[in-house]
């Protein structure tokens, strides 16, 4: 997952997500390929490493990766990131 951490001038916690119909591939091997692409900035080490987390545990339930991919709206996609983490980002 790209991220900016704090040194890099992030000044405000920001993630863009990307969802595609084609897997984009990262490498040869399948396991690498992805159709969720998630970009994260966050303004300090804490809030850094709790997005990473929070994004980690969203990701890793099937049902919301599934819900994602299904989504056609970034309120969809927003929907299932808020009802996971209850407005924590």
């Amino acid at each position: 997952m790209p991220h900016a951490r704090p040194e890099e001038g992030v000044v405000q916690l920001g993630m863009s997500i990307l969802k595609t119909d084609e897997p984009v591939h990262f490498s040869e091997e399948e396991k690498h390929d992805a159709r969720i692409i998630i970009v994260l900035a966050a303004v300090d080490n804490e809030t850094h490493l709790k997005a990473l987390s929070q994004l980690s545990e969203l990701l890793s339930e099937e049902e919301n990766t599934k819900e994602i991919l299904a989504s056609t709206t970034t309120s969809e996609i927003a929907h299932v990131i808020q009802n996971h983490n209850k407005g924590e980002f």
